[in-house]
Protein backbone atom coordinates (compact mmCIF):
# COMPACT_ATOMS: atom_id res chain seq x y z
CA UNK A 1 0.00 0.00 0.00
CA UNK A 2 2.87 2.17 0.92
CA UNK A 3 5.36 1.01 -1.85
CA UNK A 4 5.24 4.14 -3.62
CA UNK A 5 4.40 7.22 -1.82
CA UNK A 6 8.44 7.73 -0.90
CA UNK A 7 8.40 8.49 -4.86
CA UNK A 8 5.92 10.28 -5.29
CA UNK A 9 6.19 12.81 -2.32
CA UNK A 10 10.20 13.49 -4.39
CA UNK A 11 8.32 13.48 -7.47
CA UNK A 12 5.64 16.11 -6.47
CA UNK A 13 8.82 18.11 -4.99
CA UNK A 14 10.09 18.53 -7.60
CA UNK A 15 7.46 19.36 -9.93
CA UNK A 16 6.59 22.28 -6.90
CA UNK A 17 10.19 23.42 -7.17
CA UNK A 18 9.89 23.57 -10.84
CA UNK A 19 6.91 25.20 -11.60
CA UNK A 20 8.07 28.06 -8.98
CA UNK A 21 10.81 28.45 -10.89
CA UNK A 22 9.14 28.33 -14.25
CA UNK A 23 6.52 31.22 -12.97
CA UNK A 24 10.01 33.15 -11.89
CA UNK A 25 11.49 33.10 -15.10
CA UNK A 26 8.23 33.87 -16.39
CA UNK A 27 8.10 37.28 -14.69
CA UNK A 28 5.85 36.90 -11.70
CA UNK A 29 6.51 39.58 -9.09
CA UNK A 30 6.22 39.16 -5.88
CA UNK A 31 4.46 42.13 -4.32
CA UNK A 32 4.71 43.40 -0.28
CA UNK A 33 1.13 42.36 -0.27
CA UNK A 34 1.33 38.65 -1.23
CA UNK A 35 4.66 38.66 1.14
CA UNK A 36 2.88 40.19 4.31
CA UNK A 37 -0.39 37.37 3.57
CA UNK A 38 2.17 34.26 2.95
CA UNK A 39 3.75 34.65 6.38
CA UNK A 40 0.42 35.62 7.87
CA UNK A 41 -0.63 31.97 6.66
CA UNK A 42 2.76 30.64 7.67
CA UNK A 43 2.10 32.03 11.46
CA UNK A 44 -1.17 31.05 11.61
CA UNK A 45 -0.15 27.40 10.70
CA UNK A 46 2.90 27.33 13.43
CA UNK A 47 -0.09 28.26 15.83
CA UNK A 48 -1.50 25.48 15.23
CA UNK A 49 1.57 23.04 14.81
CA UNK A 50 2.09 24.41 18.64
CA UNK A 51 -1.54 24.26 19.61
CA UNK A 52 -1.71 20.30 18.40
CA UNK A 53 1.67 19.75 20.64
CA UNK A 54 -0.46 21.24 23.37
CA UNK A 55 -3.17 18.69 22.85
CA UNK A 56 -0.72 15.80 22.04
CA UNK A 57 1.41 16.04 24.77
CA UNK A 58 -0.89 17.25 27.56
CA UNK A 59 -4.18 15.92 26.68
CA UNK A 60 -3.44 12.83 24.69
CA UNK A 61 -5.61 13.98 21.65
CA UNK A 62 -3.16 15.07 18.57
CA UNK A 63 -5.70 17.30 16.21
CA UNK A 64 -4.20 16.27 13.19
CA UNK A 65 -5.72 12.62 13.91
CA UNK A 66 -9.19 13.80 14.54
CA UNK A 67 -9.33 14.50 10.83
CA UNK A 68 -6.51 12.66 9.44
CA UNK A 69 -8.99 10.32 7.12
CA UNK A 70 -11.96 12.74 6.35
CA UNK A 71 -12.15 15.78 3.56
CA UNK A 72 -11.12 18.06 6.24
CA UNK A 73 -7.88 16.79 6.52
CA UNK A 74 -7.28 16.45 3.36
CA UNK A 75 -8.23 20.51 3.12
CA UNK A 76 -5.84 21.31 5.95
CA UNK A 77 -2.73 19.47 4.36
CA UNK A 78 -3.71 20.78 0.72
CA UNK A 79 -3.12 24.96 2.41
CA UNK A 80 -0.58 23.79 4.27
CA UNK A 81 1.03 22.50 1.02
CA UNK A 82 0.01 25.44 -0.84
CA UNK A 83 1.54 27.66 2.30
CA UNK A 84 4.85 25.85 2.16
CA UNK A 85 4.63 26.59 -1.92
CA UNK A 86 4.59 30.21 -1.83
CA UNK A 87 7.10 30.23 1.62
CA UNK A 88 8.85 28.54 -1.45
CA UNK A 89 8.36 30.73 -4.04
CA UNK A 90 9.43 33.40 -1.24
CA UNK A 91 12.69 31.89 -0.62
CA UNK A 92 13.98 31.61 -3.78
CA UNK A 93 12.62 35.14 -5.24
CA UNK A 94 14.76 36.76 -2.13
CA UNK A 95 17.68 34.71 -2.80
CA UNK A 96 17.55 35.95 -6.59
CA UNK A 97 17.84 39.60 -5.27
CA UNK A 98 20.68 38.74 -2.70
CA UNK A 99 23.82 39.89 -4.54
CA UNK A 100 26.29 38.28 -2.11
CA UNK A 101 27.06 35.04 -0.55
CA UNK A 102 27.86 36.12 3.06
CA UNK A 103 24.18 37.90 2.96
CA UNK A 104 22.72 35.18 1.20
CA UNK A 105 23.48 31.68 2.57
CA UNK A 106 20.61 32.79 5.50
CA UNK A 107 18.10 32.41 2.99
CA UNK A 108 19.67 28.86 1.39
CA UNK A 109 19.15 27.52 4.68
CA UNK A 110 15.31 28.75 4.48
CA UNK A 111 14.91 27.29 0.95
CA UNK A 112 16.22 23.71 2.52
CA UNK A 113 13.77 24.02 5.57
CA UNK A 114 11.20 24.99 3.17
CA UNK A 115 11.75 21.93 0.83
CA UNK A 116 12.27 19.43 3.13
CA UNK A 117 8.49 20.94 5.23
CA UNK A 118 7.02 20.84 2.18
CA UNK A 119 8.28 17.00 0.73
CA UNK A 120 7.20 16.02 4.63
CA UNK A 121 3.50 17.42 4.04
CA UNK A 122 3.39 15.70 0.67
CA UNK A 123 4.43 12.62 2.12
CA UNK A 124 1.76 12.88 4.28
CA UNK A 125 -0.74 13.61 2.35
CA UNK A 126 0.27 11.01 0.06
CA UNK A 127 0.12 8.38 3.14
CA UNK A 128 -3.42 10.18 4.28
CA UNK A 129 -4.71 9.48 0.90
CA UNK A 130 -3.26 5.61 0.53
CA UNK A 131 -4.41 5.08 3.11
CA UNK A 132 -8.05 5.89 2.24
CA UNK A 133 -7.76 2.83 -0.56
Amino acid sequence: MFESIFFQAVCSTLAVLFSILFLLRAGMNITPKLRARVLMVTGAIALFYLADLFFAYLLGVSLMNVVKASSMGIGIRLIIIGTASFNLLLDISTIEKVKTFSAGWPFGISLILVLSWLFFELLSLEALLASLD
